[in-house]
C-alpha cells in the first residue's frame, strides 16, 4: 500500500477528500458523504508513508507544531495534504484538487450565490513589495497573527485527543493561541473585540471559553456579565454574526477578516465600535475539524 494507490483509489470512488488515520480504513468524502473503504491501515504504514512524504528535513517541524501542510501531485492528480498528529498516530487529510479551472456557468450557481461570488468587491492577499509599489489609498490594517490547526473529520478521534484535558477540543484553542502568540500579544485581553464562527450556539460557548474569555466551562459566565456585548468587556460578532449578516458558505472567514479590517480602520458604519484597535477571529469548519484563527490591527 503506497499514497499513489490510495489517492487513486479516492480518485475513482470521486472523492473531494481522503482521510486516512492508523487502525482504521481509508475514509472518503463523496459528495458530501463520508464512507470507508477496505482494511484497516495499520499505524507503522502510516507513519512510514508519512515521513517519506515530508522528508527528514520537516520531520522535527511535524513533531514540534504536531502539523504540516505539504501540496504534491500524487498519481496524477494535484493535492493539499496535512499532516497531523492525533492519539492514533500520524494521520493524513488530502484535498484532491480539481484538473480542470471551473467557470461560475459550469459550477450552475443558484441565482442568489451567482449575484453574490460576483460582487465587485473582496479580499486579496499580497506580498509587501507589492503593497509599497502599489499602495492604495485610503485606511490600511495588516494581519499581525495567524494559526490553523486541522484534525481527523470524525467525532470521537476528537473527543479522544482532549480526554483528561480542561478543554473538549483544544486544537481550536491552540488555532487562535498561535495567532496571539505571533502578533506578540498575551491574549485575547489584548484585543478589542472577537469575530466568531457562531454557525450554532454551542459554536460560539465553544469559542468563549477557548478563545480565553472565560475558564474551561464557563462560557456562560461571559453571557450573564455581559462581556460580550457592544459596550462589554470584549464585544463579540458586533455586526450580527451570522444571524444578522447571513452565512456566505465557504467564505465566512473571509468575511470576518474584512469585518475586522472594518473595524481597525474606523469604516464599519453603524456597527463601528469606540475602541477597536485590535480584532481577533475564530472560524472552524467541517465539525471543528478545521480552526483558523487572525489577528488583525493596524500597527
Amino acid at each position: 500500500m503506497n499514497l499513489e494507490s490510495l489517492v487513486t483509489l479516492a480518485r475513482d470512488h470521486g472523492a473531494s477528500d481522503l482521510h486516512l488515520e492508523g487502525g482504521l480504513p481509508a475514509a472518503l468524502r463523496v459528495r458530501g458523504t463520508l464512507k470507508t473503504v477496505g482494511e484497516p491501515i495499520p499505524a507503522a504504514t502510516l507513519a512510514e508513508l508519512a515521513r517519506n512524504l515530508v522528508g527528514e528535513a520537516h520531520w522535527r517541524e511535524l513533531v514540534a507544531r504536531r502539523s504540516y501542510d505539504v501540496a504534491r501531485t500524487v498519481a496524477g492528480v494535484r493535492c493539499r495534504i496535512n499532516v497531523l498528529h492525533s492519539l492514533r498516530g500520524v494521520g493524513l487529510a488530502i484535498r484532491l484538487l480539481a484538473t480542470t479551472q471551473a467557470t461560475l456557468k459550469r459550477l450552475n450557481l443558484h441565482p442568489d450565490l451567482k449575484k453574490l461570488v460576483q460582487l465587485e468587491t473582496g479580499l486579496v492577499l499580497v506580498s509587501g513589495r507589492f503593497l509599497a509599489e502599489r499602495a492604495p489609498s485610503g485606511p490600511r490594517s495588516r494581519i499581525q497573527g495567524w494559526g490553523h490547526r486541522t484534525v481527523a473529520l470524525p467525532l470521537a478521534p476528537k473527543l479522544r485527543r482532549s480526554a483528561g484535558g480542561p478543554y473538549p477540543l483544544p486544537h481550536v484553542r491552540d488555532a487562535v493561541h498561535d495567532a496571539f502568540r505571533r502578533a506578540g500579544i498575551p491574549g485575547v485581553e489584548a484585543v478589542d473585540a472577537v469575530e466568531t464562527h457562531d454557525c450554532f450556539t454551542i459554536s460560539e460557548y465553544l469559542a468563549i471559553d477557548h478563545i480565553g474569555l472565560t475558564g474551561p466551562g464557563e462560557s456562560w459566565k461571559a453571557i450573564e456579565n455581559g462581556d460580550l456585548e457592544r459596550d462589554g468587556r470584549c464585544p463579540v460578532n458586533p455586526g450580527g454574526g451570522l444571524l444578522g449578516i447571513g452565512h456566505p458558505v465557504g467564505a465566512t472567514g473571509v468575511r470576518m477578516v474584512l469585518d475586522a479590517h472594518r473595524q481597525v480602520t474606523g469604516t464599519a458604519g453603524p456597527t463601528q465600535l469606540d475602541r477597536a484597535r485590535r480584532v481577533a477571529t475564530l472560524n472552524i469548519g467541517g465539525s471543528t475539524t478545521t480552526a483558523v484563527g487572525f489577528v488583525i490591527g493596524t500597527d
